[in-house]
């Protein structure tokens, strides 16, 4: 296996989702070994608890790897976090060849994107959720994956992952860092290839124009005692509420391989979504925030406590049973096209002498 070959191999792979799509990876290529590296100053501190929000993009990155080798006639095998000593190094990838097979998944990776628009809310066709639910076998016994399609359901865990707005617009560190990572020209977004893309929000002109006013703290803060932060919750909850499916994935244990795990499965049901001319959205800001406050974290407000704790609660009435955390949901429906997609960066590579302690 060539070096030229594990570049084509990371190039195809890097289309993977991150929160905002920070992209906090980075790459040692050993020979025939690739070692995968987490940048934990990438992801957004309030949500990415433990390095979970990191790790469940890594593992969409891991997946994609794997599809993308078999392609290439190379079977993957990742050993995770195999030095204790190293916290950062995620994953050791080694390839073994083998007969090259083309997965329907591997078709879909180049054109998976995410989509904010609303969703028909049309059911899924028979043929459709096989394909789901075949990308959604997964052989980990930390894994649970729930199906959601009644529509009375899927309007309540809308309403109830819409309380994240409310949050960040009235908690300061929170607002802060979420408009910092907005990029709001395409100039911006071609310059820094990560953040959050605005025309990736699918807002419309109102919308947008109100966006770049509540950016301002001050203003914020002062509209907020009018209920404006609860209103563009319950706009939002519209959207978030408009889908043909619902997909909650559970794992039974914090663990950060478990965190990779569910991440892997993520993408395999995010690309048959794609791969079915189906939209996907992962909604993750109220799980996070509710993991957060599971920790014993002290800084959101008792009131913000209260409020995400709720949402948390009424989405898991509907996984009655299950005890695990919720490491992800995803809104799958038929959203058409999105405007625009999110800039990858070019494949970062370390050097070991990068990579050893500073004195």
């Amino acid at each position: 296996m060539t070096r030229d070959t594990i570049l084509a191999i990371l190039d195809e792979a890097k289309n993977a989702p991150s929160g905002d799509n920070t992209q906090p990876w980075q790459f040692i290529i050993d020979k025939t070994d690739v070692h995968l590296f987490n940048e934990p100053e990438k992801d957004n501190p309030l949500f990415n608890v433990d390095q979970r929000g990191s790790h469940i993009g890594h593992g969409a990155l891991i997946e994609n790897i794997s599809l993308v080798s078999a392609h290439y006639g190379y079977h993957m095998t990742a050993r995770l976090f195999p030095d204790p000593a190293t916290p950062d190094l995620v994953a050791t990838l080694s390839f073994q060849e083998m007969e090259p097979k083309t997965s329907p998944l591997y078709n879909a990776i180049a054109q998976r994107t995410i989509n904010r628009k609303p969703y028909a809310k049309k059911p899924l066709t028979d043929p459709q959720n096989e394909e789901l639910h075949r990308a959604a076998t997964y052989q980990d016994t930390a894994l649970r994956v729930h199906w959601i399609e009644n529509q009375v359901a899927i309007k309540t865990i809308g309403k109830a992952v819409s309380v994240n707005e409310i949050v960040m617009l009235e908690y300061r560190a929170l607002h802060d860092l979420f408009f910092n990572d907005v990029r709001w020209t395409d100039a911006d977004e071609q310059k820094h290839k990560t953040g959050l893309y605005v025309k990736t929000m699918e807002l419309a002109p109102p919308q947008l124009a109100a966006f770049k006013i509540l950016k301002n703290w001050n203003i914020a803060s002062a509209v907020n005692r009018l209920g404006v932060a609860k209103f563009v919750a319950s706009q939002n909850a519209k959207i978030y509420g408009s889908a043909a499916a619902m997909c909650i994935i559970t794992v039974s244990k914090n663990a950060p391989e478990h965190s990779i795990a569910a991440g892997r499965l993520m993408e395999r049901i995010w690309l048959a979504a794609n791969g079915a001319e189906l939209s996907a959205h992962p909604i993750t800001g109220v799980l996070y925030l509710y993991q957060r406050i599971a920790t014993g974290d002290h800084s959101l407000s008792s009131q913000h406590v209260r409020i995400v704790t709720d949402a948390y609660r009424a989405i898991q009435s509907y996984i009655q049973g299950d005890t695990g955390t919720i490491a992800m949901l995803l809104r799958i429906g038929y959203g058409g096209h999105p405007s625009a997609r999110s800039s990858k960066l070019p494949i970062r590579l370390l050097s070991e002498k990068e990579l050893a302690p500073k004195a």
